[in-house]
């Protein structure tokens, strides 16, 4: 699954949205300071139901921020 993830200039996410990898992009304006990035989520299967990808979507959140410490934004733990 592809997601997403609208984060803050520490690596905060703020918002994830999955989409199958075969879809195009999300329409969402960003706001003052925020930015986008795109990651591929492997063990985020497309035929979850709403609830249970809303709730592994959460758990992401959670869990992990968006380092750009490389150049290259990507997921870490926000126990990195």
């Amino acid at each position: 699954m592809r997601v997403f993830a609208i984060y803050d200039s520490a690596g905060n996410i703020r918002s994830l949205m999955a989409t199958p990898h075969e879809s195009g992009g999300v329409g969402r304006r960003l706001e003052a300071g925020e930015q986008i990035a795109t990651f591929d989520v492997p063990d985020l299967p497309d035929y979850l139901d709403p609830q249970e990808m809303n709730n592994r979507l959460k758990e992401i959140i959670e869990t992990n921020k968006v380092e750009t410490a490389e150049h290259r934004p990507r997921l870490v733990s926000k126990d990195y």
